[in-house]
């Protein structure tokens, strides 16, 4: 089994109402560009972490996979940064509320909320990334 984020790019799309922009790693790179249209959130892929194989004769591996959900919100209001990061905590809860516990099939674990962070101020725009955790067993015959 390989991990795709597009099942939970097309959550968003499905859940998320009155954002500008919904992607995924194709369109990261247009983070750094005045094209983006806040508020945008882009998924992309951090990491899997496969464990050793604990079975004798048979292949299965436990396998670890992070993703973040890089949120780009308007800060033009104030230069202190407050308005956006009160925007920034309601967009926040909309992805949440759309990934954390869900999972689009039953081979994959439900998808864990981890970590969030500043990722910087620039050219008016707050740029934020929540990690998510999720986790599957690959098998071969």
């Amino acid at each position: 089994m390989e991990f795709d984020l597009a099942p939970y790019i097309a959550r968003l799309a499905e859940q998320l109402n009155g954002w500008g922009q919904i992607g995924g790693a194709a369109d990261l790179a247009a983070i750094e560009d005045s094209a983006v249209t806040p508020p945008a959130v882009f998924l992309v892929l951090l990491s899997d972490q496969p464990a050793s194989n604990p079975f004798a004769g048979e292949f299965v591996q436990h396998v670890v996979v992070r993703f973040g959900a890089v949120l780009v919100i308007e800060n033009l209001i104030d230069h202190t940064g407050t308005a956006a990061g009160s925007e920034l905590t309601v967009r926040r809860g909309e992805v949440r509320a759309a990934l954390a516990g869900w999972s689009p099939h039953a081979d994959l674990g439900y998808a864990q909320r981890g970590a969030g962070a500043l990722l910087k101020f620039a050219d008016g725009r707050m740029y934020w990334m929540d990690e998510y955790v999720t986790d599957f067993y690959e098998r071969q015959a």
